[in-house]
């Protein structure tokens, strides 16, 4: 068997899983299995914050809740700006999803990230797109695109950020450059035209016919592309910031601004790139405490990091939850009545 009937009997074996019909004893199993996620997530994050909190006098911090709101706000827009993103990349791909459907499956699947090794967040956006006008094939492939370019955008702008005078005094700083270089260089490879439409072909054989092309990225979205990504990380630069004036003494000064919109893209795309942590859990705070604090002060350096994550955490929770509401009453919509006996 050559290597194309080889990746299709996989492909027909997982879809035969998919397929399965889900019994209400399946169904039992899939809920439970997301709330021992969820409470092992909210456990997993709440012990991490609790060892760093010696690091900050937590009594002594005035917050000011409205700057939090306000970080919630901005980190919802980057998000919504993404989800929008990845419905570009599924449509180039020949996906034909509902308006809102593919938007609703990207904020879905923030949770996903929680699960280490992060496949979780495929299998969502497939499951949720798959049969409503989009392959899962496409759904999984559009992520492999979408993921690794606004992280890898993320990382050329820390490392633009860091070799500029913004970053004169971050300790580590030739570390620093080394990690956000090496990721911008590494995922902007991967996602270039030549190199991504190769990985394309590969991955999409068993999914597509002898004579079918390979799905592809259109040149109008990556156009769209730039300007799109500049929008989303400036929305995160500036939820750091909100994060950071919650607790600081002063509002930060706007020559401030652009090292928090590098602590914040270099702790992600860190975060993403270590696979075996949940979200990056720990190696994203290191990352923000790492440039933060000698300019800011440990204590705002801190609560940024624990501050960020536990207010994205909440929007993601929120979003994730009204959004698949949404889903499901589109579905039971959408699905046709049951014939009477």
């Amino acid at each position: 068997m050559n290597l194309r009937g080889q990746m299709r009997e996989w492909a027909r074996s997982a879809a035969q899983e998919l397929d399965r019909p889900k019994t209400p004893l399946r169904r039992a199993a899939f809920l439970t299995a997301r709330l021992i996620v969820i409470v092992l997530v909210i456990y997993g994050i709440g012990r991490h914050l609790w060892s760093m909190s010696g690091d900050v006098n937590w009594f002594a911090l005035r917050i000011h809740w409205g700057w939090l709101v306000i970080c919630g706000v901005l980190y919802l827009a980057a998000q919504l700006l993404l989800g929008v993103f990845y419905r570009l990349v599924v449509v180039d791909m020949g996906g034909q999803p509902q308006p809102g459907r593919a938007v609703c499956a990207y904020l879905v699947s923030q949770l996903g990230k929680y699960v280490p090794g992060k496949a979780m967040v495929i299998i969502i956006r497939a499951g949720m797109l798959r049969g409503r006008g989009v392959r899962a094939s496409v759904a999984a492939l559009a992520t492999f695109f979408e993921t690794p370019t606004s992280l890898g955008a993320g990382a050329a702008i820390a490392f633009g950020i860091l070799a500029s005078e913004f970053g004169a005094e971050v300790e580590g700083r030739a570390a620093l450059l080394a990690i956000a270089g090496g990721l911008a260089l590494l995922l902007g490879v991967l996602m270039s035209p030549w190199v991504f439409r190769w990985i394309l072909k590969l991955v999409s054989l068993p999914f597509r016919a002898d004579d079918e092309e390979a799905p592809a990225v259109g040149m109008r979205t990556r156009l769209v592309l730039i300007p799109l990504m500049l929008a989303v990380w400036a929305l995160l630069g500036a939820s750091a910031v909100a994060c950071a004036d919650a607790v600081s003494a002063e509002p930060l000064s706007a020559t401030q601004w652009p090292l928090l919109l590098a602590a914040t893209a270099l702790a992600m795309a860190a975060g993403f790139a270590v696979v075996v942590m949940p979200s990056g859990l720990g190696v994203r705070e290191w990352v923000i405490m790492e440039v933060l604090a000698p300019s800011l002060g440990s204590e705002v350096a801190v609560f940024a990091a624990v501050g960020l994550r536990v207010v994205w955490l909440v929007v993601e929770v929120l979003a994730s939850a009204i959004t698949y509401g949404w889903v499901e009453a589109w579905n039971r919509r959408d699905r046709p009545p049951e014939s009477a006996p």
